[in-house]
């Protein structure tokens, strides 16, 4: 029996504001569905997370309904939990917006179907604050499935595990139940294949960058064969994201960082740019200027100050005189240009007008000598 392993999904997500890539995240759950039934999977069981929200989008609503019409039609069962996105989070709106369609909703009033000769089973999240609610869930779900007569047994949860995410979890790895052949799991979106005593642990991740830090992450879903126990993992294309940390503080700084652009610049079309930025407060908005010049081609440029770095720069930072402000914020002035500035508001401001008069016409003088 072969079933296709699949989370995360957010649609309806709208990230950066942007309609474009709320589409990203349905082009992408269309290319998984299409993949599984190229495969022809015999179920299908997803971890939470199916949309963004609760309450989605009419949009994101029908755009399930037509997917998922493409593997019912095909005899594929489709077995669900909510996650913590798409989980009701009020007594007055109690179901899921999953129950519109003919799928599998495990709740923790309904936390077992049979298919064929495997038992799937599975909880909707659990904030951390009900931990103990949750254990107890386990524990009763452990004891019933160690009377199992099948074949094989899963389990679905959307819950971070200590092991794999040690800064913020809900579950430690020794609060699993035991005896399940394959745990199914959700809510990390990056991608993971574990083996706990002989059983086997999945994170399928998110199927489409969610947050910057997962960029660098394979998107796609897991195919698990239940007669030999072999998972194979199955990749999709996704909008490609060139994340970069960007510190300019001096003049060497910004050609370094104008050379590192030009070089990814014929990379970035149709793909998105995101830079932390550190720099000066004087430089801020001259830097965004260039970079933004620099990749004007790319499909979305977001470009995020790092304030922190910054105020902590700024603690240390000594006394600086004019000229050393002027060359932190006109990159593109020569020493004698600085020179030129850097007298001309000294004598504008003392007053002596005369002078700045004769300093001006004097530089253009020589600059028109050397130009001629």
């Amino acid at each position: 029996m072969l079933i296709a392993h699949i989370s995360d999904t957010h649609l309806g997500y709208r990230q950066y504001g942007l309609k474009e890539r709320e589409e990203d995240f349905y082009k992408a759950f269309e290319q998984c569905i299409d993949k599984i039934l190229d495969y022809g999977c015999d179920a299908v069981i997803h971890t939470g997370d199916l949309f963004e929200k609760n309450n989605p989008s009419n949009r994101a609503r029908l755009f399930v309904k037509e997917q998922f019409k493409k593997l019912l039609e095909n005899g594929i069962k489709i077995f669900i939990i909510p996650g913590n996105h798409d989980n009701p989070t009020s007594r007055y709106d109690p179901y899921p917006p999953h129950i519109l369609y003919e799928v599998n909703v495990l709740s923790i009033k309904n936390f077992c179907f049979k298919f064929k000769d495997v038992l799937i089973f599975g909880l909707p999240y659990f904030p951390k604050v009900y931990k103990k609610n949750l254990k107890i869930y386990l524990k009763q779900i452990e004891n019933i499935n160690s009377k199992r007569k099948t074949y094989r047994s899963i389990l679905m949860l959307h819950q971070i595990i200590d092991k794999y995410f040690p800064y913020e979890y809900e579950l430690s790895v020794k609060d699993l139940p035991k005896g399940f052949d394959y745990y199914a799991m959700g809510h990390l979106h990056r991608n993971i294949i574990d083996h706990i005593d002989n059983s086997i642990l999945c994170y399928p991740g998110s199927i489409e960058t969610y947050r910057i830090d997962e960029a660098n992450f394979d998107k796609g879903f897991y195919l698990v064969d239940l007669d030999s126990m072999n998972v194979k993992r199955i990749n999709i294309k996704t909008r490609k994201f060139f994340v970069e940390r960007i510190k300019i503080y001096t003049n060497e700084d910004m050609q370094k960082t104008v050379q590192r652009l030009i070089r990814i610049k014929p990379y970035v079309k149709d793909s998105i740019v995101h830079i932390t930025l550190e720099t000066s407060e004087l430089s801020y908005r001259y830097v965004v200027d260039r970079i933004s010049k620099l990749l004007n081609e790319c499909f979305y440029l977001k470009i995020e100050k790092d304030i922190l770095k910054e105020t902590y720069r700024k603690k240390e930072q000594k006394v600086k005189g004019i000229k050393d402000m002027l060359k932190e914020f006109l990159y593109d002035l020569s020493e004698g240009d600085l020179n030129f500035v850097e007298n001309l508001l000294r004598y504008l401001g003392s007053g002596d007008i005369e002078a700045a008069e004769k300093l001006v016409e004097d530089f253009y003088r020589n600059k028109f000598k050397k130009n001629v």
